[in-house]
This record gives C-alpha cells, structure tokens and sequence, in this order.
C-alpha cells in the first residue's frame, strides 16, 4: 500500500506538467486543494491529450489517469456507466463538480471503475468538456480568486 507521501509524488508532477502546458502552473496550489479542482486537472491534461502528437499522447494518457485516480477518490460524488465510442464499448467515469458533471472515458476493465457505484438510472448530460477545458479552469479561477458564483457552470454554457 503507498503512503500519502508516495501518492503525492506522481500526482504533483501530472497537476505541475498539466498546469504548465496551459500556463496556469502559478494556480497549482488552488487546483490541488480541492475535489472540483482535481477533476478539472484531469480534464485538462485529457484535453491535452487529444491535441498533442501521437509520440506524446501515452505521457499525457498517464497523466490523466494519475488525475483521475486522485479526483475520484476527492469526489463527494462519482459513478461510472457503459458508454460506447462507436462500437468500441469503454466506460464513462462521470464525477459530479460544482460546475457539473465532468466525464472520462476509460477501459472497461479499469481498476478505477470497480471503485465506482453504478449509474443507477443517473444518466451523462453530454457537451464538449475537452474543448470547454480552459474556460472551465477559468471559471474555476474566478470562483476560487472572487468569490464568484460557479454552480452549474457547465449546464449554463450548453444551454
């Protein structure tokens, strides 16, 4: 089993390396020291690994996961559901945020989806979350710098 210490390790150099790439890394103390925070690292570093080349994409894959993990296991609430990506059936790991629902896919046999409870008739509200990345970042900045109201962020933007 590994210490806080040891997980803590990984998990700064996925949030820092996320961080960096989108020139944000001064706010890494902010992202880290929250649940909506850790789930919004890992949809940056997922939407950073749709857009880099192929050579790179393993590195930001493991980074997204390494995030993942560690928003889950902050989240007040997360489940994950089938979800199929043409005919390839993954799952979706849906973690519900104060902005609203941010989604992940992953393996059907990952690790991390056996920690998860079921949909149970919960269902995806959709959207474009990899390229609404940065202005969800944003909008997190704003809350967490103003005060700013942020709830339901998501759902307002699609709407």
């Amino acid at each position: 089993m590994k210490t806080n210490r040891q997980k803590q390790k990984p998990l700064h150099r996925s949030a820092s390396a996320t961080l960096r790439w989108w020139g944000l890394h001064a706010h890494l103390g902010q992202f880290l020291a929250s649940a909506d925070g850790l789930a919004i690292l890992a949809l940056l570093a997922n939407a950073t690994a749709k857009t880099v080349d192929d050579a790179e994409r393993p590195q930001w894959y493991a980074h997204k996961r390494i995030l993942l993990t560690a928003a889950v296991e902050a989240a007040p609430f997360a489940w994950s559901t089938p979800h199929y990506v043409g005919d390839w059936l993954m799952r979706l790991i849906v973690i519900e945020t104060s902005f609203g629902q941010l989604a992940f896919h992953t393996s059907e046999h990952s690790e991390l989806v056996a920690t998860l409870p079921a949909a149970h008739g919960r269902r995806w509200a959709g959207g474009a979350m990899q390229a609404n990345a940065y202005k969800i970042a944003s909008a997190f900045l704003d809350y967490e710098t103003h005060g700013e109201q942020y709830e339901g962020w998501i759902a307002q933007q699609q709407h």
